[in-house]
Formats: C-alpha cells, structure tokens, sequence
C-alpha cells in the first residue's frame, strides 16, 4: 500500500508539471513535449524515491543472504512438489548452513505481502533435500498461509504446545517432499485470549527439538506492520529479513531495529522476486517512460473529450417536428394577416420565374443529410421579433461525394405556407403562430423551394457569435478603399488594405447593406452592395471561421470554442454530436476543391406594396445539377 501511495504521489507530480508546461504552449505537438518533460520528471523522481532504494538491506551491515527472482509461479507449492528444489532457495539453505551459532530463527519481512511465507518454507524444503534436519513451524495467526498449504488443518498446532493441550507428535504434520525426503511441520494452532508463548512447555518442546534438528525456521507476523510478539521472539536466535526489490531502507532499518529490541537480531537478509538480469535497465526505463507519456496524453485526452461533452450537453435545444407542422398548417386557417411583403402579379413575371419559386414534386429525403444553419439578433426561436439575417444549407451527400453550401437570400420571395401566399423568406422565422415555430417553419418553407428535406436545424444568435469568432483569432476581411457602414448604429469603419478583425467588427461587416467606400476624398455607395453581397460576406466568414478550426492544434482550444458555440447556437433535437461531427467533417475542405459553394441566380422585382424582392430565376435542382449531376436526372 505504501508503494502504491509513492507511485500516486510521483504520477500526481508529473500530472501537475503536464498540466503547468502545457499552459506555457499550445498545440498537439506542444501537449506530447509537455507529457514528455512530466514523464522525464517522473522518472528522475522513481529513480531517486524508489529504485535508488532498491538494495534496502545494504544499510543493515549483514550479509545477504540471497535473492529470489522474479519468476512466474514463485511461492510454496513448486518447491514442495518438484523433485528439486529452485537454485537461489537451495543457494539460501547453505547460506544459513555456514550460520553454526544460529539454529532456531524467525523469518520476517517488515509489512505483509513481502514474501516472508514463501521463503521460509521453500528454504526449509530445500534445506531437507539437501539431507538437514529441518523443522518449520507457522507463528502468523493473522495470515495462516504456512498452514493451509498441507492441507491437514491448523489445530493442534503451536498455541496448543504453548497451553500445554497438545504435544509434540499431535501438533506435528509431516511433509512429503519426495520419494526418500519428509519435513515436519507444525501449524500456527488456536490462540485463545492472551494466550502467551513465553511458557514452559513449549520452550521445552523447542529446545528439545533443537537438540536433535539442524535448522528451526519459525514462520512469524510482519516486524513492522503486525509486530511479533516478544515471547515468541524468546525461543529464537535470530531473524532472516525478507525484503522486497526495491524497498525502502528506512522500513528495512525500523524492522531490524524491532527485532533486534525483542531478542531477535537480524543475521541476514533475502532479497525477495528481485528483477531478472536479462531485462535491460535501459529498456525498463524506456517503457517506463513512455507509457507516463501515454497516461498523461490519455488523461489530457480525456478531460478534454470531458469538457467538450460537458458543453455540449449545455447547448439549447427545441423540439422540431415539421411533419406533424406540416399538418398542423395545412387544418389551420391562412394567416393572411401576416403578408407585409405585398404579393406579386404572375402576369408580370416570365415562366421561368414561375416555375421556379417552388417544387411540386415530393421532398427529397435520401439524397443528402442537410443542415439549415440560420442566423438572427434573436435566440428564441418561439420569440423571435425580427426575421433571419443568415440563411444557409449545407449539402452533404449520401454518397460521401464533395458537400456543398448555398446561402439563401434573405429577399427571396418564396411561398409560405403559413400565409398560402408569398412572403421575403426570412419572415418564416417569426413562425406561426401555435401551429409553427420559426425554426419548423423556415424548414418547410426550405423544403419547398429546395425539393430537399431539412434533416437538421441550428438557430445562432450574432452577439453570441462574436465570441466564436474571437475564439478562433478573428476573421480577414480585405478593403480596396476605406469603408464605413452606411446605418449609423452599426458604426464600421475600416481602413484600405487586408487585416484581420475580431467578431463585434466582423459582424458589422457581414450585416452592412448600405456600405460605403471613400474615393478621392468623397463617401459613395459601394456598387453592388445589396441582399446578395451580404450572403457572400456570410459565406466568407463562416469558411474562415471552419477553415481556422479544422487548423486548431490545441483541444483545450477547441473545447472553448465548443463552449462558444453552446452559448450562441440553438439547436433542433435532431441534432447530437454525431450529427454536429458529420457537419464539421464535411466541412473540413471548406474554402478549396473539396467543397462546392453556388449561388442561386436571382432577379429583382416589386410588390405591390412597394417592398423590393428577388425572385429565383431558376428551379433549384437546375441550380445544383452543376454540382450534383445525378440529382438532376431523379429530380427531374
């Protein structure tokens, strides 16, 4: 236990040095350097902490007695039941065959789990091989272990010699080691209450014993942990220290103290499942490093994958059902009310026009997964008292060929179907009423232009948005001459020249329509600034906002931008995060060859209100088939 505490304390350190060195970079590559300098550092503190502590028993100035490798099926019952005993076991024996002054010992170890039961009763088997006269007897009525390996019970055992209930051939077992080999051995027993092992009869029992064997190993507690009681102490002329590969000198030095206070001093000491010399330190010190690397990385992996989750599940989400809209609109009674866009005299428009304000074929539903992204001043969908300033659909095809994108103007002026008349596109966003939400009926309204069904809706707020494009460094936005926005309350001033700009000055750009330019000391309308100049300035920005996310090197990063995103973005309860990662993976070719961006050719007309709209000037599966030749002949 404690080396498992000295091990979380060293990897505690090296996770806290990670966490501080990758403050100071950004990046993947900077995350690996910093999982490496932690990992350095956590191997320096091992070696100094742990294994520079390895030979624990050479402050104890006593003779080593032996070292038992580390090798798979160590323990008791190989030695007992092989024909010969294991080398360092047998080299041990003769160790203490040399010891002539000391015939009766402990063997100890100063915690548990050390490996003292192991020893002792390997050694005594090989001992008996080797034609000595051994006794084994189990001291530890805590653990048992000595007992329970032969089998025949623990009673009578050593309490009872103690008491006086028992002699010596009824606490006596004998072990078969072999065809010509027999080891007695007698079993820890029954302590009753304080029951003391400091009597007459067993000291006579043992000296007895002494008398006529060659080696006595008594089998007894943990020196440190459990403490070995003085009277048993009593019957012994030493200790044998069972120390662990890569102990600490200190605990070796505080058991050899106890024993040495109790009458048991300590003669010699085994180094128990030490490494094998075939395992090339180096080599040690190599995976021990590199696998700190991969914990670090993996746990900074996934308090990142945390983190994004965690924001994630913060994103507002509203329930969106456009089939059952779908019918809801068609019992509902027209809201004529809400036409303040006027309407259009089809006798005044060619048939081209006509025929292409909407599909009359059925929706498109296996073809691509799409995603309608809408941008207002407004996050409520249920509540929103403006109309949509952005209006993009993503493509992405079934068929894994190349996704595309298309803005919808804000005044095109489309059939709505809460209305059964025309309306600017963007009005859908107001709803209707208790039939409707905005987002649902932005979606049919979508679905009837486009002959595409909407799969997936986000709804993003623009002041929310500036935090995702600050998040991301700013966008570049290029100027031949200085610019100022036209509306006094959107204040843009830009000088000449291409610079990057953070989001409150990007989204004053992307929503100016009545921009203006300075030439030759004089402000003029920008030509061409209109609905469909805006959709590109949209179009630009959100490819460089994807462009510089696919190019984010550092998840911490990414997750702020994720926790951005959940405070600008409503989303339909369609879309989870295995659709938000379709939508970001098709995206990830945005701004080159690998992603199609078109426009839908449109002209300007009048209504009979005076408002100026667009009309589309061609179906929109003409418009795509460019890009999608396939589509063209189903759609067709």
């Amino acid at each position: 236990m404690k080396r498992f505490f000295e091990y979380l304390a060293i990897l505690i350190v090296a996770a806290i040095v990670f966490v501080a060195s990758s403050g100071l970079w950004s990046g993947l590559v900077a995350a690996l350097l910093a999982a490496a300098v932690a990992a350095a550092l956590a191997l320096g503190l091992w070696w100094f902490l742990i294994r520079r502590s390895g030979n624990a028993g050479a402050k104890l100035d006593k003779p080593l007695l032996g070292i038992i490798p580390d090798h798979e099926g160590a323990g008791p019952a190989p030695a007992i039941s092989a024909a010969v005993t294991p080398e360092p076991y047998a080299a041990i024996a003769n160790e203490l065959a040399a010891l002539s002054e000391t015939q009766v010992l402990l063997v100890t170890s100063p915690n548990p789990g050390q490996g003292a039961t192991t020893t002792a009763v390997n050694v005594a088997a090989a001992a008996s091989r080797a034609g000595r006269r051994v006794l084994l007897i189990d001291a530890d009525p805590i653990g048992r272990r000595l007992s329970s390996f032969n089998g025949s019970g623990s009673t009578p055992g050593l309490f009872e010699l103690a008491r006086g209930t028992a002699g010596l051939e009824e606490a006596a077992r004998m072990w078969n080691l072999g065809p010509n080999t027999r080891m007695p051995m007698i079993p820890v027993g029954e302590p009753e209450g304080d029951t003391s092992l400091a009597t007459p009869h067993l000291a006579g029992v043992i000296d007895r014993v002494a008398e006529r064997a060659d080696l006595v190993l008594i089998d007894a507690p943990s020196a440190s942990f459990d403490g070995i009681p003085a009277d048993l102490a009593a019957h012994a002329d030493g200790s044998i220290l069972v120390l662990p590969p890569s102990g600490s000198s200190n605990a070796a030095q505080e058991a050899a103290n106890a024993l040495a206070e109790i009458g048991a001093p300590v003669v010699g000491y085994v180094v128990n499942r030490g490494r094998p010399a075939a395992a090339p330190t180096g080599w040690r010190m190599f995976r021990r490093f590199t696998a700190t690397v991969v914990l670090l990385m993996a746990g900074y992996a996934a308090w990142t994958g945390l983190s994004i989750w965690t924001k994630w599940l913060s994103v507002e989400r509203v329930a969106i059902d456009t089939q059952a809209a779908r019918i809801d609109l068609a019992g509902a009674a027209p809201a004529t009310a809400s036409e303040p866009d006027g309407a259009i005299d089809n006798a005044d428009l060619g048939p081209d026009v006509i025929g292409s304000t909407s599909q009359t074929g059925p929706i498109d539903t296996f073809t691509f997964e799409t995603f309608l992204i809408l941008g207002t001043d407004s996050r409520s969908p249920d509540t929103v008292s403006g109309r949509a300033d952005v209006i993009i659909l993503v493509l992405v095809p079934a068929d894994g060929s190349t996704p595309g994108m298309v803005s919808l103007p804000r005044d095109l002026f489309l059939p709505n179907a809460c209305t059964s008349g025309s309306t600017r596109i963007n009005a859908g966003l107001n709803g209707c009423g208790s039939v409707a939400s905005g987002m649902e009926l932005m979606s049919i309204n979508v679905e009837d232009f486009t002959g595409i069904e909407v799969d997936h809706v986000a709804l993003f707020d623009f002041e929310g948005f500036e935090d995702i494009i600050d998040a991301v460094g700013g966008i570049e936005i290029c100027a031949t001459n200085p610019i100022r926005g036209g509306r006094a309350d959107l204040e843009l001033s830009l000088p000449a020249g291409c610079a990057v700009y953070d989001g409150e000055t990007t989204l004053k750009w992307v929503r100016s329509r009545k921009t203006q330019e300075l030439v030759d000391g004089s402000w003029r309308s920008i030509p061409g600034v209109n609905d469909l100049a805006r959709n590109q300035r949209q179009q630009d920005v959100i490819v460089q906002m994807f462009s510089k996310m696919q190019s984010m090197r550092d998840p911490g990063d990414l997750a702020s931008v994720v926790g951005d995103l959940s405070d600008a973005f409503t989303l339909g309860n369609s879309m989870g995060i295995g659709e938000a990662i379709t939508l970001a993976w098709s995206m990830r070719d945005i701004g080159n060859a690998g992603f199609s961006r078109f426009k839908i050719p449109v002209t300007g007309h009048v209504t009979t209100t005076g408002a100026q709209v667009l009309l589309p000037t061609e179906p929109f599966p003409v418009v795509i088939s460019e890009y999608y030749p396939d589509y063209q002949a189903s759609a067709g």
